[in-house]
């Protein structure tokens, strides 16, 4: 049984209906006055079929995305709703977006040419994305060991799923397809770093950074790579963009992902993150890359990916990646690896999960910069190759 939203605007007044579709009938349920009990449509009877028809003709949501809009001004989240009981939590939720303004779902045929006419919406402040940053801010090693502790109990990483599957939704809203990650040219730092040892994540940026011809690199016990780019901000967008909140987006594309690499075999992109002796633990970076994975992994992200690196052939199908978290093979242990071991394994193991459906696999690996100039990479850990199942939700993307 498929269930969304659809906002129809009939003489100008936009009315909100849940739709609950079955075979051969329909179930509506109108929030507003004069909607009190729900509607079901038979659709072997022709007016109940024009009916739908018409609604059909209205815009549609996925339940996620909903949620994904007023998660951040409402104490409840709408995928946690029912249709019949919390109707006054709906019609909160309804009033809230006409508050928020005019909204386009992320499958309305007129996105594109609203991107065509250059008109950029906020870039959208996910809550994948907020989960890390609140992560990055509790900054006390025993509040990071017991949320992963928590999280890695009883079932609890099927949270991370519903907070990847919205935040996938909701960020598929973001077009920027004519502008690069970034536009900068070779830094200062980067051949300064090359023979050094002194600051992990620069020295290992500085002599894993791209050549012209992209050469392979091998990662022992497991797959080998190509180093595409380098601190680039999935983001990045000019003109004065804001995030949804309100601050101002990125012109420069400074910081953000660590490394873009890509799969030497696949040619599917490699989320890279390195975790530097400074930064807190593990968890954190796969909380970090499983943000990025969701700013990387919708087809207008990947088109622009296709679109700035040209030369690299990119796989985009079935909008997959691989997540690679590197650490100094000779500093101290990684704290954490044991918990993010298993959020590891348990986001991957249903490869019908949202995760799962995105990214392929997870792997730690210690980098050793110990010979000068040179890097030499070891798979740790990896999780199983996980094969996503497709879905119908798949193929019509």
């Amino acid at each position: 049984m498929a269930k969304a939203v659809y906002k129809v605007v009939t003489a100008g007044e936009s009315n909100w209906v849940h739709v609950s579709e079955r075979r051969q009938t329909v179930k509506l349920r109108w929030f507003g006055p004069g909607y009190d009990e729900p509607e079901v449509l038979d659709l072997l009877i022709p007016g109940h079929l024009g009916k739908w028809t018409e609604i059909k003709s209205g815009q549609r949501f996925e339940i996620s995305e909903i949620a994904g809009l007023t998660n951040d001004f409402l104490p409840f989240s709408a995928d946690e709703l029912r249709v019949d009981e919390d109707s006054d939590k709906w019609i909160e939720v309804f009033e809230r977006l006409r508050q928020l303004g005019e909204v386009a779902p992320i499958n309305n045929e007129v996105a594109p040419v609203v991107q065509q006419l250059g008109v950029r919406s906020p870039i959208p402040l996910t809550r994948m994305r907020r989960f890390y940053e609140t992560m990055r801010m509790l900054n006390e090693a025993k509040l990071q060991g017991d949320i992963a502790k928590y999280l890695t109990e009883k079932g609890r990483a099927k949270r991370i799923q519903v907070i990847f599957k919205e935040s996938e939704s909701h960020f598929a809203r973001y077009g920027n397809p004519e502008e690069a990650f970034h536009e900068r040219v070779e830094p200062d730092w980067l051949q300064a770093y090359a023979n050094q040892t002194s600051v992990f994540a620069k020295c290992l940026a500085a002599r894993l950074r791209p050549n012209a011809t992209y050469d392979p690199v091998a990662i022992e016990n497991g797959d080998s790579v190509r180093v595409i780019d380098y601190e680039l901000s999935l983001f990045r967008t000019t003109a004065g963009v804001a995030f949804e909140d309100g601050k101002p987006g990125t012109s420069s594309g400074s910081g953000g992902m660590d490394l873009l690499l890509q799969d030497d075999e696949t040619r599917i992109p490699v989320v890279g993150e390195i975790k530097a002796p400074t930064d807190r633990d593990l968890f954190l970076a796969l909380v970090q890359a499983l943000t990025y994975a969701t700013e990387l992994t919708t087809q207008n992200q990947l088109d622009r990916l296709v679109r700035h690196y040209p030369d690299r052939n990119f796989c985009t199908e079935g909008r997959k990646c691989d997540i690679v978290l590197i650490y100094d093979k000779n500093g101290k242990p990684p704290k954490l690896m044991d918990e993010t071991r298993q959020l590891a394994t348990q986001l991957l193991s249903d490869p019908a999960s949202p995760v799962a459906r995105r990214i392929r696999r997870i792997a730690f690996v210690s980098a050793d910069l110990s010979v000068e100039g040179a890097v030499v990479l070891k798979c740790e850990w990896p999780t199983a190759t996980c094969e996503a199942v497709s879905t119908a939700s798949d193929n019509a993307e």
